[in-house]
């Protein structure tokens, strides 16, 4: 599952740390263009939480969001133009 953080790139953070579950998630930070990349790899169908903290030095932004995993049938029948087809 990839992520993506989007920050101020006038203000660019001393760090910018993200974990999904409590485990921490390894990112490719851009301090120029004002975001950080990241991949969630074998995450279990159900619902997750992805905590972020990105220290300004004077200021640590935190945000939390809740997602839901899904576990397709036959993923390798998806096709990414049609993913409603593989929920049916």
């Amino acid at each position: 599952v990839p992520i993506e953080i989007r920050f101020d790139a006038q203000t660019a953070p001393l760090s910018v740390e993200a974990s999904v579950d409590g485990e921490p998630v390894s990112l490719a930070i851009d301090n120029a263009s004002g975001t950080a990349l990241g991949t969630v790899i074998r995450l279990a169908a159900g619902s997750h939480t992805l905590t972020v903290n990105i220290d300004y030095g004077d200021e640590v932004q935190e945000t939390t969001r809740t997602f839901t995993a899904i576990a397709l049938d036959n993923p390798d029948q998806c096709d990414v133009i049609n993913n409603a087809a593989c929920l049916l």
